[in-house]
């Protein structure tokens, strides 16, 4: 008995005999040839299997045969089963456990020996790794720019092919894999949708590809690096613009009382809460605070710390200046943020 897919097919419609069972769109037949099989809504065959004697859909997108000894078939990809596999799901992914084996369902399967704790989703959801036992065929390991210390394959969300080598993340955690053909290819996130989008950096067939590769994935890695940096500098420009914002309308602020602590409140609203010895009148966006008998510091109003308190006083001037008391005799200036 075979599994054979549309792809393999010469005859992409074949004589139907009868129907052994429908479910939705799709049909279980028995075709004039006496092999069983399933086709679309149009008559399509979807997926071929050899001589059986009763056929019918099962859960999970599975066929359940019959040939003397119950089987099942898994649609996605004509794999067989002598039992039904419990479905195993990490957000978008789903495995086939059976027999302390984890599955794939892709159309090149990929199957080890591993408890669903050993797979691992990433970069929220893009790949899932999965362990990989013993070492990959030397024809692919020479395609490799860098063999890894652990060698380890991954599924990408909506890629139904096969799985990927993972070869490395970028500092954005996006994926660097590598496929059986030596392709490798940076994976992004589609959209809201979530599905993997594969880039292709280059190919390594020869060793002059390898360094060629190796040149794309470092150029690669420079160029998240320097967009992460400008994301992080353009967030923490408009984070200072936002606070600057907030900090104005808290010129306004006054200390209060709670027990025998101080904050700050603007409005009836409490901005600082009471925690401090004693707070005292802001000047502009600062204001003194004593967190213990004698150690005084500078807060901004809206309760960032600016000046650490261990100083014998402080004086905040208008001017955005402050004096700070070290001891008696010795003070010294400086200009707050």
């Amino acid at each position: 008995m075979g599994i054979v897919h549309p792809s393999n097919l010469t005859i992409m419609q074949q004589p139907i005999q009868e129907v052994l069972d429908r479910r939705g769109a799709l049909r279980c037949v028995r075709f004039a040839s006496g092999e069983v099989g399933v086709v679309n809504a149009r008559g399509r065959t979807v997926l071929t299997v050899g001589v059986v004697q009763q056929m019918a859909f099962a859960d999970h997108g599975f066929l359940r045969g019959d040939n003397g000894r119950t089987f099942f078939v898994d649609m996605k990809n004509g794999a067989i089963y002598a039992r039904m596999p419990e479905m195993v799901r990490f957000g978008d992914f789903e495995l086939a456990g059976i027999g302390g084996f984890l599955c794939t369902r892709t159309r090149r399967m990929y199957e080890v020996e591993a408890i669903p704790a050993e797979a691992w989703l990433g970069c929220e959801g893009l790949y899932l790794k999965l362990p990989f036992r013993g070492c990959p065929d030397e024809a692919v390991a020479a395609k490799m720019v860098e063999r890894p210390m652990r060698y380890e394959v991954c599924l990408l969300n909506g890629d139904d092919s096969g799985v990927y080598w993972l070869m490395g993340a970028f500092d954005d955690r996006t994926p660097l894999v590598m496929d059986d053909a030596g392709r490798y290819f940076r994976v992004l996130r589609r959209g809201p949708s979530g599905r993997a989008v594969k880039r292709l950096l280059g190919t390594v067939t020869t060793e002059a590809d390898r360094a060629v590769v190796a040149l794309a994935i470092q150029r690669t890695a420079m160029m998240v690096a320097d967009r992460i940096r400008r994301e992080v500098e353009r967030a923490k420009r408009e984070a200072e613009r936002e606070r600057e914002r907030r900090m104005l309308l808290l010129v306004t602020a006054e200390p209060f009382r709670m027990g025998n602590k101080w904050g700050l409140k603007n409005k009836g609203r409490i901005v600082v809460p009471p925690i401090y010895r004693q707070v005292r009148q802001p000047v502009g966006k600062y204001c003194a605070i004593e967190v213990c008998p004698g150690v005084w510091g500078v807060m901004a109003v809206d309760g960032r710390v600016e000046v650490e308190a261990r100083y014998e006083d402080v004086v905040i001037h208008a001017d955005g200046t402050v004096e700070l008391t070290i001891r008696p005799g010795m003070v010294v200036r400086k200009r707050l943020p």
